[in-house]
């Protein structure tokens, strides 16, 4: 085999895993509960930074700051973690104006 063909195989594989919602559900039943509870816990941390974008210019610029390197993670991440990051900023933000959050 050559390295090519490793490559290859792997980013079909890849490329199948994004684009499959019937993959990605049996990724997420194959991950165990720890894993779960912590893309929960940072997508809490993504909901209260966003939070901060309605509250002023500096709480702003203190939330936007954290909140753009965890928006690169979820890129660099994958493609499905990035999109629920941003679901989650947007809903966020609009239940928040309408004020249904007690941050």
């Amino acid at each position: 085999m050559t390295d090519d063909s490793l490559g290859g195989s792997r980013r079909s594989h890849l490329l199948d895993f994004e684009t499959d919602p019937v993959v990605l559900v049996e990724e997420l039943r194959r991950r165990n509960l720890v894993a779960v509870a912590m893309d929960l816990l940072y997508l809490f941390t993504v909901a209260f930074f966003a939070h901060h974008l309605l509250q002023g210019f500096w709480p702003a610029v203190i939330g936007g700051i954290p909140l753009a390197f965890l928006l690169y993670f979820g890129w660099r991440s994958s493609k499905a973690f990035f999109v629920t990051e941003l679901v989650v900023i947007g809903l966020t933000l609009v239940v928040s104006n309408a004020g249904f959050i007690p941050l």
